[in-house]
């Protein structure tokens, strides 16, 4: 039976009293803060005193505001009015230095001042461990910019160098994420898999896409699958839920599953959105049907840029219809790492045997064989019956 109303509880109206101030005092004393942060990056630093001055009266736990006030009263050459700030947030905190060092690095990120961020990580680091274990999303916020920035290398170094993070689940998908995109996956998987056991429900690092990746380029399909579908699961709306369901389709396709893959891409396939025609190509190409093959392979070629990925799948279309010189514009000698990987080479190698450029073609395996091995069987199989010419030439492809 439902509750009568005389059986339900009121809200406290002292604690809800007691919440809202609290959401009252951090949103005014944040906003105060931040406003002092950007006056002082703009030199106004008599502007800045008085907003941090005024982050404090709100919010005398504001640690970050006080540290920067602090630091200004010195440059004004008042120390001991500086050192009364500082005795009055130790007096809150034993460890208020440090942790407003860290604030003061969330707003430098908050304002893309990455390096100076992680100056003022290092000097909390001065005082210790503590606040940093405290504070970690500081430090994994700044490892994520720095692959954000294309800066693996760096990010790892930066990851590595607070030891205590191998126990914090979106470090170490951060950590996965760095090792994977510098090409270093036999590294990134015992990490990426360490950070879902940590978080089964993790979003930073994106281990369960990137997971999904390293098995499809296995041509581990069921793995790919699983690990494609629990980022759906978890993150249907996450930034590569639309990749983790291309890519499905895609292992759906090479695991013989045509319609389902064809009936997946249909429901992607939306105007200005070439993935999924650029895929049903390959879907239609496996199915025989030429003709939607070919209407597909045109759209995706007319609705991309020259560089992109997405042209591999029309120009193995090309291949198909013995359109080889076609098939060698939209099939270059590069590699497509995360896309798309050994399939242009391989398929340009197709081409060149098919045109009896038996030299080329073997240039061509080589280059693949020594810097995209790992992912030579899924471009095989997608390459399908394309690749038995260039197998029985080259048995030593397998």
């Amino acid at each position: 039976m439902p509750p009568s109303a005389s059986s339900l509880v009121s809200p406290d109206e002292g604690t809800t009293a007691s919440w809202r101030e609290r959401i009252r005092s951090s949103t005014f004393a944040n906003y105060h803060h931040e406003m002092g942060m950007a006056l002082a990056r703009c030199g106004e630093k008599d502007a800045a005193v008085a907003a941090f001055q005024r982050a404090l009266g709100i919010d005398p736990a504001h640690f970050g505001s006080g540290i920067m006030l602090a630091e200004l009263l010195r440059g004004r050459g008042q120390a001991a009015a500086a050192e009364a700030v500082v005795n009055g947030l130790r007096a809150i905190d034993g460890d208020a230095e440090a942790l407003g060092f860290l604030e003061i690095a969330e707003s430098l990120l908050n304002l893309d001042r990455l390096k100076d961020a992680q100056d003022q990580i290092r000097q909390a680091a001065t005082f210790g461990k503590r606040a940093l274990e405290v504070r970690a999303d500081v430090l994994v916020a700044v490892a994520s910019e720095l692959n954000g920035g294309g800066a693996y290398t760096e990010a790892c170094d930066w990851l590595n160098s607070f030891p205590f993070l191998v126990n914090h689940a979106e470090a170490e998908g951060e950590r996965g994420r760095a090792l994977f995109f510098a090409g270093q996956e036999e590294r990134a998987e015992p990490v990426l898999r360490r950070a879902l056991e940590l978080d089964p429900d993790l979003l930073p690092g994106l281990p369960h896409y990137l997971l999904g990746q390293i098995e499809r380029r296995r041509l581990n399909i069921l793995a790919a699958l699983s690990h494609f579908a629990a980022y759906v699961k978890h993150h249907p709306t996450g930034p590569l839920s639309f990749y983790s369901r291309i890519f499905s389709a895609q292992m759906q396709l090479l695991g013989g599953e045509f319609q389902s893959a064809l009936t997946a891409l249909d429901a992607m396939a939306l105007p200005g959105v070439p993935e999924p025609v650029a895929l049903r190509a390959m879907v239609n190409l496996s199915l025989g049907n030429m003709t939607a093959a070919d209407a597909d392979a045109g759209a995706t070629i007319r609705d991309t840029g020259d560089e992109s990925w997405l042209r591999v799948f029309a120009g193995i279309v090309r291949l198909a219809q013995g359109r080889l010189a076609d098939a060698l514009v939209l099939l270059p000698d590069r590699a497509y790492p995360w896309a798309a990987p050994a399939l242009s080479r391989l398929g340009r190698a197709c081409a060149c045997h098919a045109q009896r450029n038996m030299e080329e073609a073997r240039r061509l395996l080589e280059t693949v064989r020594r810097e995209e091995a790992e992912a030579i069987p899924l471009a095989l199989a997608q390459l399908g019956p394309l690749a038995a010419p260039l197998r029985s030439s080259f048995p030593e492809i397998e």
